[in-house]
């Protein structure tokens, strides 16, 4: 992973409500506006794939916001539209014989298998903004921008092992929603926690959005036990599941839940109950988490949350400078905050662009493609990023903290070691 150098949320939510703000004539300005007097023809073409119309409209609007603010610093390159919202892969093609030297997007996993599925060989690259960790292909040139829950767990996992003091290896345990990315994340997290020594003692999973969690928590905290139930006949019933007391009470020293907000929130108690939190520091469970923990809803739980740590890869309270100007350039454009989606779609767009400005003496796709994956750190919004070996996005990720009143502060940042190229 790198050094850890000290200073000073999603795919599987309803993004669609959470992206939900005053886009109104703002972004009705942004959207309609050219993004260069500059006649297309002229300059090499990038191509941003989202669902510009139809029932993710906001998603894919919000996106083209944050392209057309990268784009502003890159006028010798156009950026155009494709709208993915009926058919991704005929977005693409249309892409592709406009000429397109980079695909930028599509921006959920569904639109992009269906376009990594049908791009033709020899087409310009594919930079993704799906955060889904396996979607990256560098053999046929696709590339993921946005980092996933595995990228956030493997960093916290590596944050906790240069932290950990004692000559005992640290224990875990994992409570994760029933999805795509608690899955993600939880198996992401107890690959890398048993590379680096440590041990995954339990994990138990629970349905998104469950409002009652206990049972979870219960297989987690070994009051329950999971136990299959054949039945009678094999043939016609297929087998089942059930709860019966008792189970392995080993208390690990680290919890990880990757969830969101609200649902912390719902599930602390219950952690709680089980008396993985205590009032001191020595008999409690410390508590790790993703980017979706930075919420005010942590705030309703008092101090449960305290101690709690959790990457971030961006956050409007980042003290670095080139964060804050960022954040408030856009409340100056937009009226409202940047979130981790706008801030990384941003950085994205600036990647890929700059990639093309390197490439502008041969503005093939070639060159495009290999400008982006032979080039060094890029200095973004959310700090250092480039393309790893394996063809997703490595960039530093931040660890913050939850105080005793559920508010969150900055701990550290991780840098990872840049490849040599």
């Amino acid at each position: 992973m790198g050094s850890v150098v000290s200073s000073a949320r999603d795919p599987r939510a309803n993004l669609a409500l959470r992206l939900a703000g005053a886009l109104a004539l703002v972004l009705a300005v942004v959207v309609a506006a050219p993004l260069s007097a500059q006649p297309t023809e002229s300059r090499p073409l990038v191509a941003f794939l989202g669902p510009v119309s139809g029932p993710n409209a906001e998603i894919g609007q919000r996106a083209w916001r944050s392209v057309a603010m990268a784009t502003a610093d890159y006028p010798g390159v156009a950026v155009e539209r494709f709208d993915t919202a009926e058919d991704p892969a005929a977005a693409a093609a249309e892409a592709i014989a406009a000429g397109a030297v980079a695909l930028l997007g599509p921006i959920g996993e569904l639109e992009s298998r269906a376009v990594i599925a049908t791009l033709p060989t020899g087409s310009p690259p594919l930079f993704l903004l799906a955060g889904v960790d396996g979607l990256e292909d560098p053999s046929r040139g696709v590339y993921r921008l946005r980092t996933s829950p595995a990228d956030q767990a493997a960093a916290l996992v590596a944050f906790v092992e240069d932290q950990w003091a004692s000559e005992a290896p640290p224990t875990f345990a994992v409570l994760a929603p029933e999805d795509g990315y608690g899955r993600e994340a939880a198996l992401t997290f107890v690959d890398e926690a048993g590379g680096g020594g440590g041990t995954t003692l339990r994990a138990a999973f629970y349905e998104v959005d469950e409002p009652d969690v206990g049972a979870a928590v219960e297989v987690l905290a070994g009051t329950q036990s999971v136990r299959l139930a054949p039945p009678a006949d094999p043939w016609r019933t297929p087998p089942r599941t059930r709860l019966s007391d008792g189970g392995d009470r080993e208390r690990p020293d680290f919890v990880f839940v990757p969830d969101f907000g609200p649902q912390i929130a719902a599930i602390l108690p219950h952690l709680r109950f089980a008396r993985w939190l205590t009032d001191s520091a020595d008999t409690s469970v410390s508590l790790l988490g993703l980017s979706g923990w930075a919420s005010e809803a942590l705030e309703s739980v008092g101090d449960l949350a305290a101690g709690a740590r959790f990457t971030q890869v961006f956050d409007m309270d980042d003290l670095r400078g080139i964060a804050e100007g960022y954040a408030l350039e856009y409340r100056v454009r937009f009226d409202e905050d940047p979130t981790d989606f706008d801030a990384q779609t941003r950085d994205a767009a600036a990647f890929v662009l700059e990639a093309v400005v390197a490439a502008v003496g041969d503005p093939s796709a070639d060159a495009v493609e290999n400008a982006a994956i032979g080039r060094g750190p890029f200095g973004g919004v959310c700090g250092d990023m480039w393309i790893s070996a394996s063809g997703g996005v490595t960039r530093d990720i931040g660890i913050w903290e939850v105080d005793g009143a559920g508010r969150r502060y900055p701990v550290t940042v991780l840098h990872p070691t840049p490849p040599q190229r």
